[in-house]
């Protein structure tokens, strides 16, 4: 156990060293800047008693922050997913980690949970963007945008494991690439569906359903952005939803360890 939290304390350090939160800050402020139209839109409107318009200027605001924060925070999870163990071997420092007294799976497990305390940290920053400017054009927080920022958390763990698993088989870039596909795995087997359709017909439940098997269920949760456009949503069970896709994650942690045991890190090139 102690060197498990060894472990973990060690990558949540290199991690932080790359001073990668400095470069999640300036994200931050530059969102802001590019939201500060659809905010300022929206304060005027509402002096000016345009509660309709003004309505529509802060679902705007709050959409695009859903969007970039989303979309910056993935790119870090997938970065730091394809990258945290393959570039250990490629600069050796894993050999002279694995030379002390460390299992390989205490090794691995430390560096996932490590990094995953750091992509905690990272949302920390956003999360407190988000719900800032929601309660400062919303003034009040509620269930549903705890439920959106959940989402990207969950989203970004997510693609964060797969990237992870991945760089066990493959190089960084291109268990990048495959983890953005798998990822997008559901919205793939629509439009293969799609093209089938105008080809040879549409395809049968089962054979969409044994495609679309082995993907997350990502697109099970885009109703979500209507809570932000106040848009009426139909009732679904959301917190499966959740477990799923965390489940998900945890198959692909139990899959990198399985790979990472049996692997001969001295034949691995990137």
């Amino acid at each position: 156990m102690n060197n498990l939290l060894a472990q973990i304390a060690l990558t949540l350090k290199r991690l932080i060293r790359n001073r990668l939160i400095i470069a999640v800050f300036i994200v931050a402020i530059l969102i802001l800047g590019l939201l500060g139209s659809a905010i300022v839109a929206h304060d005027i409107m509402v002096e000016t008693g345009q509660g309709e318009a003004a309505r529509g200027a802060a679902s705007g605001a709050l959409v695009g922050a859903d969007f970039f924060t989303g979309v910056f925070s993935n790119l870090i999870a997938i970065i730091i997913g394809a990258t945290i163990i393959r570039s250990d071997i490629k600069d050796g420092t894993i050999f002279s980690v694995l030379s002390k007294p460390i299992e390989r799976w205490q090794y691995l497990l430390g560096s996932y949970i490590g990094s995953a305390v750091y992509l905690l940290l990272v949302w920390s920053i956003f999360a407190w963007l988000f719900l800032g400017l929601v309660f400062y054009v919303e003034g009040s927080l509620d269930r549903a945008h705890g439920l959106i920022l959940a989402r990207q958390i969950i989203l970004s763990m997510l693609l964060f494991s797969l990237a992870f698993f991945l760089s066990q088989l493959l190089n960084s870039w291109i268990a990048g690439a495959l983890a953005i596909l798998v990822y997008n795995g559901e919205s793939l087997v629509s439009l293969f569906d799609l093209i089938a359709r105008k080809l040879v017909g549409p395809l049968s439940l089962q054979a969409r359903a044994a495609f679309g098997y082995i993907f997350p269920a990502v697109d099970r949760l885009d109703f979500l952005n209507q809570l932000l456009t106040g848009d009426p949503v139909e009732p679904l069970q959301v917190g499966w939803i959740f477990l799923h896709l965390a489940d998900y994650s945890l198959v692909m942690v139990a899959l990198a360890l399985l790979v990472f045991s049996r692997k001969e890190l001295s034949q691995v090139s990137d």
